[in-house]
């Protein structure tokens, strides 16, 4: 078995189908299996890839077990030496598949990969990041320094702004939305940090992976639309804590903080969940 790929879902049936209909419309040529593991949905998912995709190997839980530790399941039930998690709302573009094996087959040094990833309008997505830090980390994706100041210079240092999304690169780490992982990776650091519910279980995995001696590199060759974000729009508070929290836990477990550091990082974080949770809401009401 060459390729694995590993979807976690979570009341995202209609991205879901879409993203199974990415995989079977053009299947790639090397020998792969679909893993699927639904954590627990409410909406019908699990019926209709047992319906729809009847070859997927659908793992059905009871119970919510966190994005980190769905992941480990289908990493569990796989045989692929290359392990592809894909989100449910992301859709391959005819050739990924192939052309992120490909690379990590000819490169020895990358330990993961990922491609392109667009929005549905065509527009590239910023999939590449730098390692997090205890000052850019307000300063990320969806901070009110990014929406209000999007040109400031350290949103843009640690959203990879500038960079050339038109050639292959080693870059710190990639969103997990699409990434391709060689199994002896997960041989040699473990698996994901179940200790993460939801949300920097890539960056964590990623994290580890350079300390371990293992690259990371964007393949732009690779193409997927990520529509993002779709299983937390009906929970848009819970995933704004959950976000913030994982990100407390990696600071924390990766950084060495004196009480007085750390005392300064949760009163920022309650902060900025104070701040951010009012004012987002709001501009998605209008």
């Amino acid at each position: 078995m060459d390729v694995s790929i590993i979807i976690v879902n979570y009341n995202t049936r209609a991205s879901l189908r879409r993203c199974l209909h990415s995989v079977t419309a053009f299947p790639p040529l090397c020998e792969f299996e679909t893993i699927v593991v639904d954590n627990a949905s409410i909406d019908g998912s699990a019926e209709m890839v047992k319906k729809a995709f009847p070859q997927a190997v659908l793992v059905e839980n009871r119970i919510n077990k966190g994005f980190a530790g769905a992941l480990n399941q289908g990493i569990r039930r796989s045989r692929g030496k290359l392990l592809l998690f894909v989100n449910p709302d992301v859709i391959l573009a005819r050739g990924c598949i192939e052309v992120l094996a490909e690379f990590m087959d000819r490169h020895p040094e990358p330990g993961i990969c990922g491609p392109k990833l667009l929005n549905p309008d065509g527009r590239i997505q910023l999939s590449c990041r730098a390692f997090p830090t205890l000052v850019n980390v307000f300063f990320g994706r969806m901070s009110l320094w990014n929406r209000f100041f999007p040109q400031n210079r350290i949103s843009r240092s640690f959203l990879e702004a500038d960079l050339d999304y038109s050639v292959v690169q080693e870059v710190d780490w990639i969103v997990g939305a699409c990434m391709m992982v060689k199994r002896k990776v997960v041989d040699s650091i473990g698996f994901f940090d179940e200790d993460y519910f939801l949300f920097v279980e890539d960056t964590d995995f990623c994290y580890r992976a350079r300390k371990a001696g293992y690259s990371i590199y964007f393949v732009p060759h690779g193409v997927a639309t990520h529509e993002r974000g779709v299983s937390m729009r009906k929970s848009f508070v819970v995933s704004k804590y959950s976000h913030n929290i994982s990100m407390y836990k990696f600071f924390v477990k990766h950084y060495k903080l004196n009480s007085i550091i750390r005392a300064c990082l949760r009163i920022g974080l309650i902060a900025r969940l104070l701040v951010v949770i009012p004012v987002e809401g709001i501009q998605r009401s209008l």
